[in-house]
């Protein structure tokens, strides 16, 4: 396969929403079934929820990280990877924001859910700095967009 080089923008935008975010809506609708299954202690839904997006995260990434490492030529994987940490960052602190106002959450939940989401973010950075290879200079092909 021929590999397109690309900004950096781009293959971050492109590995977020392949490595976290299509794979955490999906996770969500699941966890959503868990109250009919009777699970209602809310540290146990918790748990539960912080276990099942930790795994979406690991199992994403790595997806990702083959995905992008495939058909891009990465030059500067620092930069990509910062940039979709950020999107990371962004994306679920005020949709967690916005998803705590709906729901009339109290302060003390909106708090924890942004401290978790900056823990997944470093797992994320973690996970993407590991599975995220630089460039290979082979088959370029100039991507003009």
């Amino acid at each position: 396969m021929e590999k397109k080089q690309s900004a950096n923008w781009n293959i971050a935008a492109t590995y977020y929403l392949t490595a976290v975010f299509v794979p955490n809506i999906l996770g969500r609708m699941v966890l959503n079934f868990l109250p009919i299954l009777g699970i209602t202690n809310t540290y146990l839904l918790f748990f539960i929820n912080f276990v099942v997006i930790s795994l979406i995260i690991w199992l994403g990434t790595m997806y990702a990280a083959n995905y992008i490492n495939g058909k891009y030529i990465i030059n500067n994987k620092n930069g990509v990877i910062k940039s979709a940490t950020m999107y990371f960052v962004v994306i679920n602190i005020i949709g967690g924001t916005v998803l705590s106002i709906v729901r009339n959450s109290t302060v003390l939940d909106l708090i924890f859910s942004i401290v978790v989401y900056i823990i997944l973010a470093f797992v994320f950075n973690f996970l993407s700095k590991k599975y995220i290879k630089s460039r290979e200079n082979t088959n370029i092909q100039q991507n003009t967009l």
